[in-house]
């Protein structure tokens, strides 16, 4: 709770704090298995083998399935014939078991990711952009969100690309 000279400040800081505090697990409604599984959590693979022969491959293969089909109708990419003069660039899958507020496994997530560190500055690409949030700026959202009643509603998002046109040949 804060207090402050400023009602208004402090009950607005305070609506925050709750905020905060409605996203964390209730400990007493957390059974022991779910406690468990969050002090000893389970090891992600980190290579297609290790998944495929995991425990849960059938899980990891339904999420590998569901990133590529979502990859698919996105047209994020089209098979072409390799111009000689032009670097590969491989790729891989990223393995990230999903766990709800409780600890319990919610979903298994794979990501068909580019493996980047092959290329080279100035001769594979000239720019990079990476668009992120920051912090402060959410913050601030949330602020005024709390100030005027206003709902704030979250979203999983699956798959986002930004799409832009190239002037490069790829």
């Amino acid at each position: 709770i804060v207090t402050s000279s400023d009602p208004e400040k402090c009950e607005l800081e305070n609506q925050i704090s709750k905020l905060h505090l409605s996203v964390l697990p209730d400990m007493d409604t957390l059974n022991l298995t779910a406690v468990e599984q969050l002090q000893s959590p389970q090891i992600d693979p980190t290579t297609f083998k290790q998944a495929i022969t995991s425990p849960c491959s059938d899980q990891w293969k339904e999420a590998m399935n569901t990133e590529f089909g979502s990859l698919l109708s996105k047209q994020v990419f089209s098979l072409v014939m390799r111009p000689s003069d032009r670097n590969i660039i491989g790729c891989k899958w990223v393995f990230k078991t999903k766990r709800d507020p409780r600890g319990n496994i919610s979903r298994y997530k794979a990501r068909l990711v580019a493996q980047g560190y092959t290329q080279t500055a100035g001769i594979d690409y000239s720019d990079t952009y990476s668009p992120v949030a920051k912090f402060t700026s959410i913050r601030l959202l949330l602020v005024f969100a709390v100030q005027y009643r206003m709902p704030v509603f979250h979203w999983d998002v699956e798959t986002a690309y930004l799409n832009a046109a190239l002037h490069e040949e790829i």
